[in-house]
């Protein structure tokens, strides 16, 4: 065993110890500083620089540097008076449970190898879709690491399912020119994750929105009509619940009926919403 980063245990014990009083002062007096500290970018990177890393420095050291760096030069997104939508401050029992994983490392890769988180993941998922409505036996799923990876998740279900031989061939496996479709109003990311697939943007059909910001359904049916007509392949459509800009939420049913009706697969970005 490499002891240069596992130390010992006494060791560990004190940075331990130092670390968590540290971060629990910093968790109960937040409200203290400013939401956003004067930044000089010059002073943050000769703060950074200042350590040679050919050079040995003891672990009590290096920490109370980190921690006085990411107090002095942060935006400090847990502080009670910042307003942001999507960072908002940490769960208490979030901060645990980063600490167990970060700790214990689970493999969810794997049902064999991380039985219990596995079965933890599973039985949320299972609640959160009977807290939607879905039938118990229908429900499936996996938590992703956030928006980004969910969306393009979707776009590779939406394309196995409308392509079956697409996990053998790969893009060679695509008999038709794809065609997504989402609101002006819709997270960059799905136009990211359509680059990621290999479908490049110019398979993205954007839908006008109406005066509450939403998209229009009649028009996603002209647009879906007239791809069919040029001899394209319609294979998914991106309703979202919670915009980004203004946390508008799309006329999901009536969006979903025009996938039932089109037989295009339904994905609602739900990341905010949700």
């Amino acid at each position: 065993m490499n002891t240069d980063f596992d130390l010992s245990p006494g060791a560990r014990s004190q940075l331990f110890e130092y670390l968590i009083a540290e971060l629990e002062r910093y968790y109960r007096q937040t409200g203290t500083f400013r939401v956003a500290p004067p930044l000089d970018p010059e002073k943050v990177s000769q703060s950074v620089r200042s350590f040679d890393l050919e050079l040995p420095v003891q672990g009590l050291v290096a920490l109370q540097a980190v921690l006085e760096g990411m107090t002095a030069h942060a935006v400090h997104t847990p502080h009670p008076m910042y307003f942001g939508l999507y960072n908002p401050r940490a769960n208490f029992a979030g901060i645990l449970a980063d600490l167990i994983t970060a700790t214990m490392n689970p493999q969810l890769a794997a049902w064999s190898h991380s039985p219990y988180a596995n079965e933890v993941e599973k039985y949320l998922v299972e609640l959160f879709g009977i807290r939607f409505g879905f039938e118990k036996n229908h429900i499936d799923g996996v938590f992703a690491s956030g928006g980004a990876e969910a969306n393009f998740t979707a776009i590779l279900c939406a394309l196995n399912h409308a392509f079956p031989l697409i996990g053998e061939k790969g893009l060679q496996g695509i008999e038709e020119s794809p065609v997504i479709y989402c609101s002006e109003e819709t997270h960059h990311s799905i136009l990211k994750g359509a680059r990621m697939a290999g479908l490049g943007t110019g398979c993205m059909r954007q839908i006008p929105v109406d005066r509450q910001l939403k998209m229009d359904v009649a028009q996603l049916r002209m647009n879906i009509l007239r791809d069919r007509k040029s001899g394209l392949r319609p294979v998914m459509v991106v309703a979202t619940a919670g915009t980004t800009g203004t946390g508008t939420i799309d006329p999901l049913e009536s969006i979903g009926q025009v996938c039932d009706e089109e037989g295009i697969w339904f994905h609602v970005d739900a990341a905010y919403g949700g």
